[in-house]
């Protein structure tokens, strides 16, 4: 899905914006009154969180070239469906496939009324 589609059919007015991010890859930039997470499309890996008022809290590797074929380094990935080398394929992707592929948004939702809390 193009850009102009996710920010019409998915993006949420001082919620969740949809933009291009490093490479060209397509972001979701995710904002609450806790905190502000980017998330990229492709690998479904978060990029960037950072708690309001704090510093960011994730590291993100200079080495990541942010193009598709080539897994985003740092942050939090999406590991499956197996974690590190395949156990009998030393060909396939290091951590598994999902993390080298574009995935689809298919609903974003704001509550409105609903209070939240952190314990």
């Amino acid at each position: 899905m193009d850009l102009a589609s996710l920010k019409k059919k998915y993006g949420i007015p001082g919620k969740i914006e949809f933009t291009l991010g490093q490479g060209g890859l397509p972001v979701a930039i995710i904002t609450n009154e806790f905190a502000k997470a980017t998330v990229s499309i492709y690998g479904a890996h978060v990029l960037s969180y950072r708690p309001k008022g704090q510093e960011e809290v994730l590291w993100m590797s200079s080495l990541s070239t942010f193009e598709e074929g080539s897994p985003i380094r740092g942050g939090i990935p999406i590991c499956f469906p197996w974690f590190g080398p395949h156990e009998s394929d030393p060909k396939k992707p290091q951590h598994g496939f999902a993390r080298l592929h574009m995935w689809k948004v298919s609903e974003t939702t704001d509550l409105p009324g609903v209070k939240h809390s952190c314990v």
